[in-house]
């Protein structure tokens, strides 16, 4: 799995949310006070990475996702884990859950009880002495 900065993160998801973009539409998209060079950068190192690709059009470049939505989520996600739960991600999911108004239904409530209890005993059984 593909891990990313959480620069690289930032500016990997103003990508996803213009869907395509040069160096200034991504400059824009961000929510901070980023370079034009920093940002230039940081696509490079996506690039190189695997991350996002680029086409010239009209001398500039345009940089677009190669990486699913999905599978850049799950990067960005153990990397949140890693640095603000210690790894846990049953930790950073009860927190993604105690900042959200959602309504679960039976259903959800269900799958995320089966998956926590799954997810307790393969830690569990991580940690038992080997014989």
């Amino acid at each position: 799995m593909r891990r990313f900065s959480k620069r690289e993160s930032e500016i990997l998801d103003a990508l996803y949310r213009i869907k395509e973009g040069s160096v200034a539409d991504v400059l824009e998209a961000l929510e901070n006070g980023s370079s034009y060079e920093a940002v230039r950068t940081t696509l490079r190192v996506l690039e190189a990475k695997g991350a996002i690709a680029h086409r010239i059009e009209k001398r500039r470049f345009i940089y677009a996702p190669t990486l699913a939505d999905s599978k850049a989520w799950r990067a960005t996600a153990r990397r949140l884990s890693d640095v603000f739960f210690g790894g846990s991600i049953e930790r950073a999911a009860l927190a993604m859950l105690k900042i959200s108004d959602a309504d679960f239904s039976e259903d959800e409530l269900e799958r995320l009880e089966k998956r926590v209890a799954a997810s307790e005993a393969a830690e569990s059984a991580d940690r038992k002495p080997k014989p």
